[in-house]
């Protein structure tokens, strides 16, 4: 079972950042909610070194308790502060349960975005126009990530449109643990 999902992204004058997680609280302290993990601890392998980016990877808790999984992505480009856009979206589940199925998942999350980012900048001027995606037709990455988190627990898939960016075109974020 998914404990939590996250988006997370590096900043080049602050860092790594976790800029939406479901539910509220599960990386990084969310009003008086200890995290399920430290994202401070963590942070340089959830962001990691360019060797370790566009490829999957695991991160147990110091505790042991959890696992991270996540694919980092590097999109270079010179329209990008830095020449690149780095991110991961990624799923926090129990140290124990079979990550087997999330695998598929993750990868799946790591290349829609990538190519939604290429086509459209979805994950730069979401951020750009504040946290609610601020145009009126790209969803918050927050409410993605809740629906996600909340559909694959419940049915093992979930099937989300995520905007129209012509009057033809919409992208949809389609995902099955099976």
């Amino acid at each position: 079972m998914i404990q939590g999902i996250f988006y997370a992204r590096f900043f080049p004058q602050e860092g790594p950042k976790i800029v939406a997680q479901a539910p509220p609280g599960c990386i990084t302290a969310s009003g008086t909610e200890t995290p399920l993990v430290d994202f401070d601890v963590l942070q340089e392998y959830i962001i990691p070194r360019q060797a370790f980016c566009n490829r999957y990877v695991t991160i147990n808790s110091p505790d042991g308790k959890y696992t991270i999984l996540g694919f980092p992505v590097v999109i270079p480009h010179t329209k990008y502060m830095r020449n690149e856009f780095i991110f991961n979206f990624g799923l926090l589940v129990e140290t124990d349960c079979d990550q087997t199925p999330f695998e598929r998942v993750v990868r799946c999350l790591a290349e829609t975005f990538a190519e939604m980012e290429k086509q459209n900048e979805y994950l730069s001027l979401s951020e750009a126009k504040g946290p609610e995606g601020g145009d009126g037709v790209r969803r918050p990455i927050e409410s993605l990530l809740e629906i996600v988190k909340e559909d694959l627990n419940n049915y093992g898939e979930c099937m989300i449109p995520v905007g129209q960016f012509t009057s033809s075109i919409s992208q949809c974020i389609h995902l099955s643990i099976y």
